[in-house]
């Protein structure tokens, strides 16, 4: 921590950083949004596996919003069912 810092600034911007992923999260849930390792555990395989369909252009389609990949759970359920059948 630098030294000009006070201690309880520190504190208040890891607080302003949790309130973002709140945030973040309560978009998603509004937007009816599954991140990458909500939809590898729906899919019972690993997040790289996830990447690695991704990269062959398999799997549902991902939203991307600002940096963060994310899925519609919709599509991610109907793409699960259909690979299951």
């Amino acid at each position: 921590m630098p030294r000009d810092r006070q201690p309880d600034q520190a504190f208040s911007l890891v607080l302003a950083s949790d309130e973002g992923d709140c945030a973040a999260r309560e978009w998603m849930r509004a937007n009816d949004l599954i991140s990458i390792q909500d939809f590898a555990a729906m899919a019972g395989v690993s997040v790289r596996q996830v990447r690695r369909w991704h990269a062959a252009g398999q799997g549902p389609e991902r939203v991307k919003r600002s940096r963060q990949k994310t899925y519609r759970r919709a599509h991610a359920e109907a793409w699960i069912e259909a690979r299951n059948k």
